[in-house]
């Protein structure tokens, strides 16, 4: 069903406003569709250029936090306004003659709206009910809903509808109390008996003090706050809230917090014109958006670089940003308009807001307090319309050592055919490793005797199984299926990862911590209110496909034939390294380090520029997980670009084959790319890096890591050479120091 809200745009809300968004939640998760109708009352000066400008900015305010709030797209959630319309003025005059003619005939609802309410806009001599009914007939929802406060409106605008042949029903939800538990929201003095979203700690005392004299009844405003806002409230809403509220002051925290996160949500700060940071785009990568995400992009570093000493920004070069489809731009400010000498350089992301909200904590937790110059620090974070957010970054120096001819690069860049030096690679990787990632994340962890890194290997492989849900329970089951036709067991899962646009929920199985990616099908939005990161919950459904069919599937795109446990690529006969993978998952590995890691360490998150590091991108950022993982990551991002272009898989399989040997190959050409080669191997690592895990761990991971980029949209050809780089890394496995 489609449920439509008339809502009046607003620059202040309350929590009455939160109730409401709530409900339209509710409806939302149930599987029905939403629009929300905004209805600015400008009939009275509707040519009035500077009313029309405020008005739609109140509009767009109105719409972005909504959208924000909700966290939904179209065409699940329409968030529409009255001046978007095409509403015929003919139209209009039509039903205000009907409206008129029932007024006249004194149809009770529509006198009690007109007479008793004694709204203006609610008169018949203006078309503002006319263009609400002309919305509703253009829309055509199945149901309307409102609050109870508003049950006369509805009313009076079922009669009308009805009247113009109409059949649409209409329900309304509790409203929310004032802190008298009235409904004084309209009342001259109702600022002072109701909490309004912008209202601060002390804002929050100063009028709970009100009810000092009634502990009872700030109980049960309380309770009610609790039941009708916190906790139907959606989870991004509820961000560092306590679950548990068992006395006054914890609950009177968990509003503040609560208050804190909605004011976040609302795109107060609009472009600030020709007054403030003028965005300029650099020549090359301007032409690569659409008119609508430069528009988006430039608002975001408008309200970013507007409280720095820059003048102008100029958005220099598009730096790749792996898989995450977030936006990274290298930045140069300008201290004025007119002088192109560059001030200083930093990194802008733009992209999710829920994506972009857990690096900053990331960031906040594991990298500000113990930081060095190659991590970037996180200078500002902002969100604003539409669920987007933004996030500077700048290094310790707030530079990363350029000239003005100089630019940012990444570490891949040093292994390129016309800059590659073995030695200054070899030098900068190892500072990289030792004075950065291991002075700030890897000393800080601990030895394990022995454990298994399956559960941590699996968060990168992909999914064991693709299902599609018929069923769940949030509360538990004692009842495990066993059957084995297609379906999925009901079992217990925990939601690690939500994706709300692509309809897929990431989840483990508690038991054996096996990686399960969920689809929702049409029914199951109800899934959307339970499946929070965190939450667990007991599914059933049907297995849609496996890790093994997805990689037989990618194995016939590639060219690859598959013979029982050996592969054949472009000629060369190798075992399947998939076999040794699902061999080696539940094996134990011993002494490694379980430590903080950056946990998604390619080369585009290692920019490198003159002598200085920039490190960036925490939004895969782990508190405890094996050390090697990262350099691991690194190595097989660097190494596998490396040789794609240089060997052929012919080349490259001899020259492996020598690596894991110890031989020297006979052809001079694959002694050099033996050489070039070694630098990636176990025994090359700084002795700080190699006491955080085994020979045999680091090229166990390794293996994995370079099956589970299978997943990646890269090019065939890289694919091709990770799986020769993978089953190269199993057989190093043992070989010993």
């Amino acid at each position: 069903m489609t449920y439509l809200l008339h809502a009046r745009p607003r620059l202040l809300y309350h929590l009455g406003h939160l109730k409401m968004l709530n409900t339209l939640y509710r409806i939302l998760v149930d599987g029905n569709n939403v629009v929300l109708l905004l209805i600015p009352y400008d009939e009275h000066d509707s040519r009035n250029r500077t009313l029309r400008a405020r008005q739609q900015e109140e509009i767009e305010l109105t719409r972005g936090f909504y959208r924000n709030y909700l966290g939904f797209d179209a065409p699940k959630l329409k968030v529409v306004s009255t001046l978007e319309l095409d509403l015929a003025k003919r139209r209009m005059e039509e039903i205000q003659a009907v409206y008129f003619r029932l007024y006249t005939e004194g149809v009770p609802s529509v006198k009690r709206l007109i007479d008793e309410q004694n709204r203006s806009w609610a008169s018949p001599n203006i078309l503002f009910v006319p263009k609400c009914i002309a919305a509703i007939e253009l829309l055509a929802p199945d149901q309307l809903i409102c609050g109870e406060k508003h049950r006369v409106i509805a009313e009076c605008f079922d009669e009308v509808l009805k009247e113009l042949g109409h059949r649409i029903p209409f329900s309304t939800f509790e409203d929310f109390p004032d802190l008298f538990m009235g409904l004084g929201m309209d009342t001259l003095d109702s600022k002072e008996r109701i909490i309004d979203i912008n209202d601060n700690a002390d804002f929050l005392l100063h009028k709970l003090a009100q009810l000092r004299e009634m502990p009872d009844q700030k109980s049960a405003w309380m309770r009610k706050f609790i039941e009708h806002i916190l906790e139907p409230a959606p989870e991004r809403v509820k961000s560092d809230i306590s679950r548990v509220h068992r006395s006054a002051a914890e609950q009177e925290m968990a509003l503040t917090k609560l208050l804190a996160n909605v004011r976040a949500l609302i795109p107060y700060s609009l472009d600030q014109g020709e007054e403030g940071v003028q965005v300029r785009w650099g020549s090359i990568i301007g032409a690569g958006y659409s008119e609508l995400t430069r528009l988006r992009i430039e608002r975001m570093a408008r309200q970013l670089f507007r409280d720095g000493n820059c003048r102008a920004v100029s958005l220099h070069r598009f730096i790749p940003a792996g898989k995450s489809g977030s936006t990274v731009l290298e930045v140069r400010e300008h201290e004025h308009l007119n002088d192109l000498r560059i001030s200083n350089v930093s990194i802008l992301k733009v992209g999710s807001e829920h994506e972009l909200r857990q690096e900053y904590e990331n960031y906040k937790k594991l990298v500000k307090d113990r930081g060095t110059a190659a991590f970037m620090t996180i200078k500002k974070f902002r969100v604003t319309a539409d669920g987007m957010a933004g996030i500077i970054y700048q290094d310790a120096h707030h530079h990363l050592g350029l000239r003005r001819q100089e630019r940012i690069e990444n570490i891949a860049d040093l292994f390129r055919p016309v800059q590659y030096d073995p030695e200054r690679a070899r030098e900068i990787l190892g500072r990289l490793m030792v004075t950065h990632l291991h002075e700030v994340l890897y000393k800080h962890g601990t030895t394990v005797d022995a454990d298994s890194i399956r559960s941590f290997i699996n968060e990168f492989l992909p999914a064991e199984y693709v299902v599609e849900v018929s069923g769940y329970d949030p509360r538990g089951s004692t009842a495990i299926s066993t059957k084995s036709d297609g379906r999925f067991a009901s079992r217990e899962v925990e939601i690690s990862e939500v994706d709300l646009r692509r309809r897929v929920l990431r989840a483990y199985t508690v038991a054996e911590h096996a990686k399960i990616d969920i689809f929702l099908g049409d029914r199951n939005e109800i899934l959307l209110n339970e499946a929070a990161p965190g939450r667990r919950l007991w599914i059933e459904g049907k297995i849609l496909t496996s890790r093994r069919d997805s990689y037989n599937s990618l194995l016939g795109r590639l060219g690859v034939v598959r013979r029982e446990r050996t592969l054949e690529i472009e000629g060369i006969q190798l075992s399947d390294p998939t076999m040794q993978m699902e061999e080696e998952l539940d094996r134990e590995h011993y002494l490694f380090t379980l430590s903080p890691i950056h946990g998604d360490l390619h080369a585009e998150n290692v920019l490198f520029g003159a002598d200085g590091f920039g490190i960036i991108d925490f939004g895969k950022m782990r508190e405890r997980f094996p050390a090697l993982y990262d350099i691991a990551y690194l190595y097989a991002d660097l190494k596998t670009r490396f040789v794609v272009n240089r060997y052929d898989i012919a080349t490259l399989e001899r020259v492996e084959r020598a690596l894991v040997a110890g031989t020297r190959p006979w052809r001079r050409r694959d002694r050099v790319a033996v050489r070039d080669l070694s630098f990636f191997e176990h025994s090359f690592l700084p002795q700080e890096i190699k006491q955080h895990g085994r020979e045999e761990t680091f090229y166990w991971l390794l293996g994995m890591i370079l099956l589970g980029r299978l997943k990646f949209d890269v090019p065939g050809a890289e694919k091709r050479v990770g799986l020769v780089l993978a089953h190269y890394a199993f057989k190093r496995m043992g070989r010993g120091e």
